[in-house]
């Protein structure tokens, strides 16, 4: 048999037994045909057959003692199952993929189990040294080397290596990003805690969970120039390196220049550092020192462009146009293309006075860029000085296609305007002809009189003997759902009011001739006694009750009200939510002002059509008679 009909002791290959080397050598075979990353649907069915069998055997060796008999089951469907899982006496283990098979097994034999502490405690050993060797560290071929052992994957050791091996790296968290990377597709952390991070997001999450995230996603920070650093404190410069990254990306300069700076001073050449740096001198107005800073960065990595080009920025920023020059044209030998190295380029000729070089690269920019971008935009600024010829022609040529296009268009344009402007007098006409419905507000004295009043109507009405049910109206301030609205208790949303906010109304019971109505008052009315029980005056909307959240959850308020308190024991079926007054205009009174407001656009339109075709016309006439 295969698919959801095959027992656990045929997805392992074996009989029936208690015998756990048996079943343990008969998942290792197994393993082999259902591998993890070939058949992840075949090895998750082998897994839990396997651990199915194991607590089987471990449950027959546990009353192995008592000497009881052993039992044969047959459960013909799942619900007995389920009812039998936690019974001491159930001697047969059904998996939950064989719904009607039962076995008999003979009495179990005593087993010694091997304790795996000693293995799981020399991989997180093993683990710590090589965090601890900083060569080794960064080396992904070591931590997969410590991945491939037998222990990492033993079925029994697996949560416990997970547990531990994560509660080290919270101490020892300075890892390159390829090597997180390795251990989250290992260990599958970032999945596991997803849940334990959304329940701490607006509490004060996990300060590692948050890092770990980070580590994943962001842009890495290299850590092999370090091995060239010597004896210095590793993690030491690593924490400076990361808190001085976060400051600056939140604009701290403060934290940021304190981080960076005890960083330089453990270990000077690394690349990121000094790119950091030069970004936090640069915000600080302190260029002569960003200059120094993206000079050493040159210097340790002469094959990068990202130094050169930082530099350059500052020297043409400063005037220094011909060194900025040869750092542009080293960014230009390695990527020819970049717009950015060859408009400044424009740039540095055209203020050194060679407006033949500037005039070079500010045709190319203009011919590669798309018209519409500043890059496009600058070149032509630049060529207005260092060529003007080509700009006028550029212009003239422009300006020819957009009236050509003009011409073709303006027919088309003339009859959908007239059209347009027509039907828009006319919807403003007829829109002056009718009437605007105004919803009036009901002064309800009577039960009759609310019965009979339709649904969302305005209503004024009375109401004695308050009753505060303690619920209020919220719309979520964070989260995914934030600006959704909801009932929430009172209590509850107060202990979290940065979540919840202030109510935007607050719901109340009131009587009315013998009826309790629900009603959302807008104001907090009061919590004594005196203050309920005097006649409140309600004015709002009347709506239905019933099915709704509002109807759930006083009926549910009201369960948790205290025994002495007296409890309406029906609801009337409608309620009222106060609000102000609103109009209800028909549709054709809603587009009153929208259809004059229409009809004077498309005037204005007409208009400068007509005029555009009249100017267009006297020039062409002044053209032909100058000839």
């Amino acid at each position: 048999m295969t698919g959801f009909f095959m027992t656990i002791w045929q997805r392992l290959g074996i009989e029936p037994t208690n015998d756990i080397k048996e079943i343990k050598r008969a998942y290792g075979k197994q393993l082999q045909i259902y591998h993890p990353e070939e058949d992840a649907e075949g090895y998750q069915a082998l897994r839990e057959a396997y651990d199915r069998a194991i607590k089987l055997v471990n449950q027959r060796m546990d009353r192995s003692d008592d000497h009881m008999p052993v039992q044969t089951i047959e459960r013909e469907d799942q619900e007995d199952q389920e009812d039998q899982e936690g019974n001491e006496n159930a001697a047969v283990f059904i998996s939950r993929l064989s719904r009607d098979a039962g076995f008999v097994f003979s009495e179990p034999e005593l087993y010694e189990f091997g304790d795996s502490s000693e293995s799981v405690d020399e991989f997180i050993a093993q683990a710590i040294a090589i965090y601890d060797h900083f060569p080794t560290r960064i080396s992904r071929d070591a931590w997969i080397e410590l991945l491939n052992s037998k222990i990492a994957w033993d079925i029994f050791s697996k949560d416990e290596i997970n547990r531990r091996m994560f509660e080290v790296l919270k101490d020892r968290c300075y890892l390159p990003q390829e090597v997180w990377q390795l251990l989250e597709g290992f260990f599958g952390w970032r999945h596991e805690f997803t849940a334990h991070w959304k329940e701490q997001e607006y509490a004060g999450a996990d300060p590692f969970l948050e890092y770990y995230d980070k580590q994943l996603a962001e842009p890495r920070l290299s850590y092999e120039f370090l091995l060239g650093a010597g004896n210095i404190d590793y993690d030491r410069f690593l924490s400076c390196r990361y808190k001085g990254f976060q400051a600056l990306f939140v604009n701290d300069l403060k934290e940021a220049g304190r981080f960076l700076e005890e960083a330089y001073g453990l270990f000077a050449d690394d690349p990121d550092l000094l790119r950091l740096l030069g970004e936090y001198y640069l915000r600080k107005g302190n260029e002569e020192q960003a200059l120094q800073a993206y000079g050493r960065q040159i210097r340790v990595v002469p094959d990068e462009m990202e130094g050169y080009l930082a530099r350059a920025r500052i020297l043409f920023r400063q005037g220094q146009y011909a060194q900025a020059v040869e750092d542009y044209q080293w960014v230009l030998s390695r990527v020819p293309h970049l717009m950015e190295a060859k408009l400044s380029l424009g740039h540095c000729w055209l203020k050194l006075g060679q407006e033949d070089r500037a005039r070079t690269y500010y045709l190319e920019v203009a011919e590669q860029a798309d018209p519409a971008s500043l890059e496009a935009v600058q070149a032509l600024q630049g060529l207005a000085h260092a060529h003007p010829e080509h700009v006028r022609k550029l212009y003239n040529e422009r300006k020819a296609a957009r009236r050509e296009k003009f011409k073709q268009k303006f027919s088309w344009l003339q009859i959908c305007v007239f059209v347009l402007t027509l039907l828009s007098l006319g919807w403003y006409v007829q829109s002056l002809m009718m009437e605007t419905n105004v919803m009036k507000t009901a002064s309800v004295t009577s039960l009759d009189q609310l019965e009979n009043t339709p649904k969302n109507s305005h209503v004024a009405i009375t109401l004695t003997d308050v009753l505060d049910v303690g619920l209020g109206l919220y719309e979520l301030q964070m989260g995914e759902m934030k600006g959704t609205t909801m009932i929430q208790g009172r209590s509850t949303s107060e202990k979290n009011l940065q979540y919840y906010g202030f109510a935007k109304r607050y719901i109340y019971i009131g009587s009315f001739e013998g009826q309790h109505i629900v009603f959302l008052s807008e104001k907090w009315l009061g919590d004594s006694a005196p203050l309920l029980m005097r006649p409140v005056t309600i004015t709002g909307y009347a709506r239905m009750l019933k099915s709704t959240d509002v109807e759930s959850a006083v009926s549910f308020s009201l369960l948790s009200l205290p025994a002495e308190t007296e409890k309406p024991l029906k609801l009337y079926p409608k309620y009222i939510e106060e609000g102000p007054q609103l109009q209800n205009k028909s549709m054709v009174g809603r587009g009153n002002s929208l259809a004059f407001y229409l009809f004077l656009c498309f005037v204005t339109w007409g208009l400068r059509l007509h005029m555009k075709k009249k100017k267009a016309s006297k020039a062409a006439y002044s053209e032909r008679t100058s000839l």
